[in-house]
């Protein structure tokens, strides 16, 4: 018991360290161009694990793209939004739908769920520190409510954006938004879709 509380005390430290230095633009971060697309789909395959009993859509209507970037930063925030969507999806058939596009310009993914989504009371403070974007009916969890606080300061870096979307129906969607770094001459490409059970 005694390790494991040491272990997630310093857990809680390294979150509280991080995300005081983001605040504070602390990090020397060389942003450099990389491919958001690629970054996504490592973060799906890390959460591959997780996902059991969950079916996982990934759909990439992006293709790839550039973008300026740091990517294990990016790979942290998507990380950390597919994990609390699996996580936290209590549903009966539980789903996850992640979906990359380009939209006006800028790179823009979709991590939807279809669990009991967020209170309209918790909307505006999810991404406060040590806020909780889940009800207190939900299990019991190890985090400490710093995860989407930490994921919005390294998109801001990014001169990103992350962002709950208005509830259309069950669930929760948090969508992330990133300037392409070259936005002219790309070529369409076709839809990738990818199943995951």
């Amino acid at each position: 018991i005694i390790h494991n509380e040491t272990l997630r005390l310093t857990r809680l430290l390294d979150e509280i360290l991080d995300l005081s230095h983001l605040e504070r633009g602390e990090l020397n971060w060389t942003l450099q161009p990389i491919d958001p697309s690629a970054v996504l789909a490592r973060a799906v395959e890390t959460c591959q694990g997780m996902a059991t009993g969950v079916t996982v859509e990934v759909r990439n209507d992006a293709g790839p793209v550039e973008i300026l970037g740091h990517s294990d930063r990016l790979a942290q925030v998507f990380i950390n939004l597919i994990s609390n969507a699996i996580k936290h999806n209590t549903g009966a058939g539980p789903r996850l739908s992640i979906h990359s596009s380009v939209i006006d310009g800028r790179f823009v993914v979709d991590v939807q769920d279809n669990g009991p989504g967020i209170h309209p009371a918790d909307r505006e403070r999810i991404f406060s520190k040590f806020s909780r974007a889940w009800s207190s009916d939900r299990p019991a969890t190890t985090g400490a409510g710093l995860g989407l606080a930490i994921s919005r300061a390294i998109l801001r870096r990014m001169n990103g954006t992350l962002d709950l979307l208005p509830a259309t129906g069950d669930g929760a969607c948090f969508r992330v938004t990133l300037p392409l770094r070259q936005a002219a001459g790309q070529s369409p490409r076709a839809a990738i879709v990818r199943r995951l059970v």
